[in-house]
């Protein structure tokens, strides 16, 4: 836990000993005119029925004009239980009801990919009280769910062209490892907002709390990077505590390159003609928003949008919105 003594009103905190792994920086600033109460989360054990969460997501992309967009709904249920032989951990159970993607017309891409998403239909896994995962417990049970889908995608194409070549490999070869499985789950941004890294340290008023953010996979081979800076905010509903977040586009871990490369192949994508875009024009924002039960821990409704953007001519964002729905 971050510890706080007596600080200037605003700069960088004196830090005499290297922050410890996991925790964002603290950085104290101007004091707001309204003190919020500090919010130190922890987990507590969900209803037998467990948190019920109705998810809305989207990709929007623009380029000159021309919007694609898909939105993603779906509804995920989570459990959490302490181990009572091992404190220190407890069980997640992580349910997800099978997608509904909105789209006037779906690729056979985006088919198999709704179809791959139930292998994530239901993960029992081995966690620690700050979030870490540790281990996948139904391993067998995803692979007997991959047989099925595999059998399923070829059922389909036949399993003879390319797409579905790569998918059986590179999907097979993940779920191999219960390891790489988890690994895996940091490229739904989805799991990563509702599972968020909240739950290390204490947050007061009065200070900002930066990490580097990274949204992997953002563009097709490309991750984008922001300096994140997470603060206290005031509550929108009695009871509740609120945490929001925003950054700007890091320009030195993001391979502007390589992102400009994919904004010039959308525009190549979608038939139109555009000059070169320079890695300069590229820039970024993110937000966040999370309403959260203090004494439960868990999120009530959760807000996120990113986007990066290369002038005004081109867009990318993806952005979501969970709200726990009501025990049934």
């Amino acid at each position: 836990m971050v510890q706080h003594h007596s600080l200037p009103e605003a700069g960088r905190r004196a830090a005499p000993e290297k922050a410890a792994e996991g925790l964002r920086e603290a950085i104290s600033h101007a004091r707001p005119r309204q003190l919020q109460k500090p919010v130190q989360l922890r987990r507590q054990a969900t209803p037998p029925e467990g948190l019920r969460y109705a998810l809305v997501s989207f990709w929007e992309e623009r380029c000159a004009g021309a919007v694609k967009r898909t939105t993603i709904d779906k509804t995920i249920t989570l459990h959490w239980k302490a181990q009572p032989a091992a404190l220190e951990q407890a069980v997640l159970t992580y349910e997800t009801a099978p997608p509904v993607l909105q789209k006037p017309s779906l690729t056979a891409l985006e088919k198999a990919l709704l179809l791959l998403a139930s292998l994530y239909q239901r993960l029992e896994i081995d966690a620690t009280p700050a979030g870490q995962l540790l281990s996948l417990r139904n391993h067998a049970e995803v692979l007997k769910t991959w047989a099925e889908v595999q059998a399923e995608l070829i059922r389909r194409s036949g399993g003879e062209d390319e797409v579905t070549q790569v998918l059986l490999q590179s999907v097979g070869a993940q779920l191999e490892r219960p390891d790489a499985l988890l690994a895996s789950l940091r490229h739904d941004y989805a799991f990563a907002f509702l599972w968020p890294d909240l739950y290390q340290q204490r947050f007061e008023s009065g200070f900002y709390y930066e990490q580097a953010r990274e949204f992997p996979l953002f563009f097709t081979d490309t991750s984008l990077w922001f300096r994140e800076r997470l603060e206290v905010a005031e509550p929108t509903a009695a009871g509740q505590a609120r945490l929001r977040a925003s950054g700007n586009l890091d320009a030195q871990r993001t391979d502007l390159d390589t992102v400009a490369r994919q904004v010039d192949a959308a525009f190549t994508a979608a038939g139109l003609t555009a000059p070169p875009t320079a890695p300069f024009a590229l820039s970024g924002t993110y937000e966040a928003s999370f309403d959260l039960n203090p004494d439960t821990g868990w999120p009530v409704t959760v807000e996120a949008s990113v986007i990066c953007r290369a002038g005004a001519a081109y867009s990318k964002e993806y952005f979501l919105r969970f709200e726990q729905l009501p025990a049934s």
